[in-house]
């Protein structure tokens, strides 16, 4: 089951940019992440599940959404028949119906969110918003996934079967970028 939602980043009561995001429910791995400075359509939003099932090469049985016109669209509606997908409506005023999209939402505004991104172009406001899906799914554990990351989850990769290991924690950042910070223990010399 996958969740796609959309965002706007605002500064100062403007509006900079529109996010639409792809998660996998279960694992809570972002699948697809896209940028827009205009309202995206509902053809945009097909693309990018295409993309989406392109990329890991499953679609899901169902596929939640709000009831954005976007998605009451016809080009989102063939485009999710086409790959047998079943659309269901989270509830009108209802947040907790895509709450674990809107966690996500939260999190990046609050750990990615800048006064820069009005300044930004469009290719880097991309690249930043690609960058921390990959963190976000890779190096962030999850306390409601009992502390592995969506990829763990995703890919059935089991953290307790690591290894407890002792030694000097170290710290680096993804793509040297200050907010992804991804940690690991290394043995002592």
């Amino acid at each position: 089951m996958w969740q796609t939602d959309l965002t706007e980043i605002r500064l100062l009561g403007f509006l900079v940019c529109r996010l639409v995001a792809v998660i996998d429910l279960f694992s809570r791995k972002v699948l697809a992440i896209q940028v827009w400075r205009q309202v995206p359509t509902g053809r945009s939003l097909a693309r990018l599940v295409d993309l989406a099932i392109a990329k890991h090469g499953v679609a899901p049985r169902h596929m939640i959404t709000d009831q954005g016109v976007q998605f009451r669209s016809l080009r989102f509606n063939a485009c999710l028949k086409r790959h047998g997908i079943a659309h269901r409506y989270g509830g009108i005023r209802s947040p907790a119906s895509i709450a674990v999209l809107e966690r996500f939402w939260r999190s990046f505004k609050s750990e990615r969110g800048g006064v820069l991104w009005p300044f930004l172009s469009n290719r880097e406001l991309q690249r930043r918003a690609s960058t921390y899906a990959v963190w976000f799914n890779a190096h962030r554990p999850h306390q409601g996934l009992g502390g592995a990351t969506p990829d763990d989850v995703y890919y059935g990769r089991s953290t307790k079967q690591r290894p407890r290991r002792h030694g000097v924690l170290r710290l680096r950042h993804l793509n040297g970028d200050p907010g992804l910070p991804i940690y690991s223990v290394a043995r002592r010399a």
